[in-house]
């Protein structure tokens, strides 16, 4: 979850509106300076109010989103210029109620094996953790 500013501008608008936004990430992934740009959206994420899960049952690559238990998407997509411009990976939009309910109950069992990220533990990182998660985003356009 390498997130564009429009992407995590939205997130955190929704959430300060009062829409529950849950993001499921995992808490290791596969790449070391993924890991450490994704961290560096969490402060704003967490300040807006957006819930950050942890999952723990290893690397959860599902890239899924329902929205009001009538539609989601899923897909291969990371919503990142590079997924949508350089890798050519596709969404399937899903109106079908039985199908969005399906994506829905598997979105609720990686949450049974989450831990979410309050803001209170989050602020007590060190200030050497803040600073490389930080200098790792200025990076993030090309990872």
């Amino acid at each position: 979850f390498v997130p564009d500013e429009a992407l995590s501008g939205a997130l955190a608008t929704a959430a300060k509106r009062g829409v529950e936004v849950t993001l499921i990430i995992p808490k290791k992934v596969d790449s070391f300076l993924v890991q450490h740009a994704s961290q560096a959206y969490y402060q704003e994420l967490l300040e807006a109010g957006v819930n950050i899960a942890l999952f723990k049952g290893g690397l959860l690559h599902a890239k899924t989103v329902v929205i009001d238990d009538d539609y989601c998407l899923f897909g291969t997509v990371n919503i990142d210029m590079r997924s949508f411009y350089l890798n050519m990976e596709v969404s399937l939009a899903i109106y079908t109620p039985q199908m969005v309910a399906q994506i829905a109950d598997a979105q609720a069992t990686y949450l049974q094996n989450c831990r979410l990220l309050s803001l209170t533990e989050w602020q007590q990182r060190s200030s050497y953790a803040r600073l490389f998660d930080n200098v790792v985003r200025l990076f993030s356009p090309l990872l």
